[in-house]
């Protein structure tokens, strides 16, 4: 069973053109789902923006789920202000990138399938993820990933 909560009742007044709250859903047990309002309507408007479908790779997690169980504090996942957005292409990401900047999204992770967003309370971050495969730093002698020139 899948319980849904938000941080706050502005859904009820507006709610989302584009989503529909299970797609929020933690992919593991106990399957909540508690997304704050104010970022779900920020991210439906980079929907509607990009004018393509976003595909929710992550959206909230549990304090239970495996990525946040071993967190010092909560991350902006487990606080529902985050999501991971797959891309199928260069086009996807820069334009999710350029449009989360101008909307004015707080924490920006690039990657080579997904685009993480969220709204932290600090000045912004844009980091980028490894862009390698694990079997690549697995049959390096180092960990690390060859240069192939």
């Amino acid at each position: 069973m899948v319980s849904f909560a938000l941080s706050t009742p502005v859904l009820e007044a507006q709610p989302l053109e584009f989503f529909n709250m299970a797609e929020f859903t933690d992919r593991e047990p106990p399957y909540e789902v508690k997304m704050d309002s104010a970022f779900l309507l920020k991210l439906d408007e980079l929907r509607r923006l990009c004018d393509f479908s976003f595909h929710i790779n992550s959206g909230y997690r549990s304090p239970k789920h495996s990525v946040e169980k071993y967190k010092a504090k909560p991350g902006t996942h487990n606080k529902g202000i985050a999501v991971d957005i797959a891309v199928a292409n260069d086009y996807q990401m820069n334009l999710i990138l350029r449009h989360a900047l101008a909307l004015g999204f707080t924490g920006i992770g690039i990657y080579p399938r997904h685009i993480h967003i969220d709204t932290r309370e600090t000045k912004r971050v844009i980091w980028v993820g490894n862009f390698y495969t694990s079997n690549q730093a697995r049959d390096s002698p180092n960990g690390k990933t060859k240069n192939a020139n």
